[in-house]
């Protein structure tokens, strides 16, 4: 995650030089937080924080309605569905015509969404219309007819479309159509209830859920156990032995904020990808993807609505804006009541418990003054931006500070810390040059970072250069897939950033210690493996038949004698069942690619997966056919997760 130092922008850069003289040395000789707000809160009151509501205009969103019926007319649905997501937006809600017009605006999207044959975007712009009650009465029969089209296209919601039919044609008595052509289009709709009536639907094949949660972590497989270790810290371990491409975490987001550049591409609240925002009412700088997500966005957006101007100006940080929303997400009330009785450890450590999120690792013990002193002033500029809102129960002055408030600063502070270490990116998948295992002239598409989140769970595993999963969100939700076995009692390692195939190990070691106070001392920096670049094609490490044991035999070296004897252990391996493996897998990597090629990721993955198992069995890494099938395997996991539009476009099309 991006550092909160870069939190302030060069505007801010006279009064951070101001606060380094005599006040430092105060605040170094003050150990109680609250005494160090409140000598510090004064001085940052000329920065200027103003609460501003904008973005609407009743003007702007006439002009794209008519040139989204422009666009329309020339059955150009992109451009039109362009203009009328921009109207939304921008439409005012604060009087009966300008609700009029949003209502339009959204009907006309949902024509060109139904063009476009995105049949739950259509049905979803359709309860959007019927939720603010004030669509013409003698246009509805186009909506619901509309509505009961999408529906008998969906397998598992054709059995709505009958409702929808028998609701146009009730309302086609209320249109301004002639009579010959109402009679034309009732005859259309009684002849489209017919063939639903003898149309037998199928069966949706979902697919088993095979995820089993730990009773005590819920969000993690009962396949992880978790240890502690006075040097590690918490951290995960095999609880079993655990196959390649399994699915060890699925977690929702204690929290989650989208960085400024998306925020009227994605949702705000779930961060996935829409063409069809949801607006708020009073602000045209956000959106959300759907009526559900807005809902839920309600608790903590009332109080973020005018702020995103002033915390986009500032330059703030993800961490600092996740900081404020753990906060905005939760009442005063609440909060007081979770760090009253803190030191009761909960019994079931959830994503959505605050005082699981309390306790994860902030390394306050190795954080000098300097940087106490710099986190501090981010946690008072950012309770000045809540002390514009009504968090507080009233809009409280802004050069005076309440006790509550303190307790909040302080809360804000320590989220601050915690976020440094626990935070993770939230991403999408976007078009991309070739990656550096694909042909030159191949497509490549590659996650991009949208947001951040933070997942508790996910928060207590450690880093190796050489990971054992591979993380992709479905909305703001983590998933973690293992990407090679792992073997019972064996830690599970995650990433924190730099990989051992593209990144040399000082450069490694540099960064983690930089950005995470450790010193890495994984097998990959232990051994100072090389870069993917450096490895050489045909050395091949066969390992010894004793499973305990760590020694291993070079395949070249030892063609012509089989059976060898460790020097190690004294056991005797066998090299033919090892070479028979490695023959079998020049067939499944082959028929491997040629899926990957065609875009069938599910089959590559099957097959990849297989040749993972068989490379972990008998050969050790690294080597460059390892390293292939693991970023291939990467690729694989991580199509299933979020994907910007122009991505699934792209796909579609390539299909």
């Amino acid at each position: 995650m991006k550092l909160i130092s870069n939190f302030f922008n060069q505007n801010y850069a006279d009064l951070l030089n101001e606060l380094t003289g005599q006040l430092y040395q105060k605040f170094e000789n003050t150990t109680d937080e609250g005494e160090r707000i409140r000598l510090l809160y004064p001085h940052l009151q000329c920065i200027s924080i103003t609460s501003e509501v904008y973005g609407k205009s009743m003007k702007d969103a006439l002009k794209e309605k008519g040139d989204g019926n422009a666009y329309f007319v020339k059955n150009d649905c992109e451009s039109a569905l362009n203009c009328y997501s921009t109207g939304v937006l921008k439409c005012p809600q604060n009087s009966t015509e300008s609700r009029k017009l949003l209502s339009i605006l959204v009907a006309n999207r949902s024509a060109c969404l139904y063009d476009l044959k995105e049949y739950e975007a259509t049905l979803s712009d359709i309860n959007y219309v019927g939720c603010l009650n004030v669509y013409p009465d003698h246009l509805k029969y186009k909506l619901f007819s509309r509505e009961a089209k999408c529906y008998s296209f969906i397998t598992n919601k054709m059995h709505l479309a009958a409702a929808s039919y028998k609701l146009a044609l009730d309302y086609l008595d209320l249109s301004t159509l002639d009579k010959s052509a109402i009679d034309k289009k009732k005859l259309e709709i009684r002849n489209a209830l017919k063939s639903l009536e003898i149309f037998k639907q199928k069966q949706s094949k979902a697919k088993i859920d095979t995820f089993k949660s730990n009773p005590l972590f819920p969000s993690a497989s009962t396949s992880v156990m978790f240890d502690f270790n006075p040097d590690l810290g918490r951290f995960a371990r095999a609880a079993c032995d655990i196959g390649a491409g399994e699915v060890i975490i699925q977690e929702s987001a204690h929290c989650a904020v989208l960085a400024t550049k998306f925020s009227l591409t994605n949702c705000q609240h779930c961060t996935k990808s829409t063409n069809a925002p949801i607006p708020c009412e009073k602000c045209a700088n956000i959106c959300f993807c759907s009526l559900d997500c807005k809902s839920a966005a309600a608790v903590y957006h009332q109080y973020e609505c005018g702020l995103h101007k002033t915390i986009s100006e500032s330059e703030a940080s993800i961490n600092c804006l996740m900081a404020l929303r753990i906060i905005t997400q939760s009442s005063f009330a609440h909060l007081e009541s979770v760090i009253k009785h803190i030191g009761q450890s909960p019994e079931v450590h959830t994503f959505n418990n605050y005082a699981c999120v309390y306790s994860l690792c902030r390394n306050e013990h190795l954080r000098n003054i300097k940087q106490y002193f710099h986190y501090t002033i981010m946690a008072i500029y950012l309770l000045r931006l809540l002390k514009t809102t009504t968090y507080f129960g009233v809009t409280t002055q802004d050069d005076k500070l309440q006790d509550d408030e303190i307790f909040v600063c302080k809360l804000i502070l320590h989220n601050l810390e915690m976020l440094q270490f626990n935070a993770h990116e939230i991403s999408e998948l976007h078009e991309a040059p070739p990656g550096p295992l694909d042909p030159q002239d191949e497509a490549n598409f590659k996650a991009i970072y949208i947001g951040g989140g933070l997942y508790p769970t996910l928060a207590f595993f450690n880093h190796s250069c050489d990971p054992c999963i591979v993380r992709y969100n479905i909305g703001s939700k983590m998933f973690a897939k293992t990407v090679k076995p792992i073997r019972k009692g064996e830690v599970i390692y995650e990433n924190y950033g730099p990989i051992y195939t593209n990144s040399p190990k000082d450069e490694r070691q540099q960064f983690l210690l930089e950005n995470y106070w450790f010193t890495c001392h994984c097998r990959a920096c232990e051994e100072d493996w090389p870069l993917f670049k450096e490895m050489e094609d045909n050395v091949i490490k066969i390992p010894c038949k004793n499973t305990k044991c760590p020694n291993f035999f070079f395949l070249n070296d030892n063609v012509d004698n089989p059976v060898i004897t460790c020097t190690s252990c004294n056991s005797l391996t066998n090299l033919f069942p090892h070479l028979k493996a490695l023959a079998d897998l020049e067939n499944i990597l082959l028929e491997a690619e040629e899926s990957y090629k065609r875009n069938n990721y599910e089959k590559a993955m099957e097959l990849y997966l297989q040749a993972m198992t068989i490379y972990s069995k008998n050969t050790v890494s690294p080597f460059p056919d390892w390293v292939k099938v693991q970023q291939r395997l990467r690729t694989c996991f991580v199509s299933f997760g979020n994907r910007c539009l122009n991505y699934a476009k792209i796909k579609k099309m390539e299909e």
